[in-house]
């Protein structure tokens, strides 16, 4: 609105509108003109106001004849009014609706995308001879999805400075960079893959103490 605001028909159409009380639900109509009008002359503002979207203001310069606007073109734009702010509010819900199911549809795609990496990570997890090979996977895995993992070398367990997922604070993972509905998307996976790779690395260490 405000770069639209620079044109001399746009700013004198508002100022008509404001100093009639910046109705929405009734036209505004000039009730002075001048003897020479121009085409920077507004003479008629209609508001659009749809249930949802932004509200619309239509400002009518005047006619290129010179002529003033008369009762039947204020009844022609009261009834041509209804019909754009119902195009309008059609266009705004298709819009939305567009939106949601783009939305929907990113994130079923990442789920997807997430559970296939769950189980070629696992599978990686399982087959790893080596308590490194497993951190390395499970790095690898949160690091791809912007999640802060590294490892303690007392422990050998992973640890970030901030969010816990399994309350011991050797075994955290730092999720807060991300927006809430990817964590809710990642935390369950996150926690799946990180005690399975705690158990695999034990199962390691175990096989290491009996030989």
């Amino acid at each position: 609105a405000a770069a639209f605001m620079t044109e001399p028909l746009v700013r004198r159409g508002c100022e008509l509108w404001r100093q009639d009380g910046a109705p929405l639900h009734r036209l505004v109509r000039s009730r002075t003109r001048a003897e020479d009008p121009g085409p920077d002359l507004a003479e008629m503002v209609v508001p659009l106001v749809p249930q949802s979207g932004p509200e619309v203001l239509i400002v009518l310069g005047s006619r290129a004849d010179g002529l003033p606007y008369d009762d039947e073109h204020e009844r022609m734009l009261v009834s041509l009014r209804h019909v754009a702010t119902t195009a309008l509010q059609a266009a705004a819900t298709t819009a939305d609706l567009e939106a949601k199911v783009a939305d929907k549809t990113s994130s079923l795609q990442r789920a997807l995308a997430d559970r296939q990496a769950v189980l070629r990570s696992a599978r990686a997890i399982s087959e790893a001879e080596y308590p490194d090979e497993i951190r390395v996977t499970l790095q690898t895995f949160a690091a791809v999805r912007g999640v802060s993992l590294r490892w303690d070398s007392g422990t050998g367990r992973s640890t970030a400075p901030e969010k816990f997922l399994s309350g011991d604070p050797g075994e955290a993972i730092d999720i807060d960079g991300l927006a809430a509905p990817r964590q809710e998307e990642l935390v369950p996976q996150l926690e799946t893959l990180h005690a399975f790779a705690g158990l695999a690395i034990g199962r390691l260490e175990l096989l290491a103490e009996l030989k």
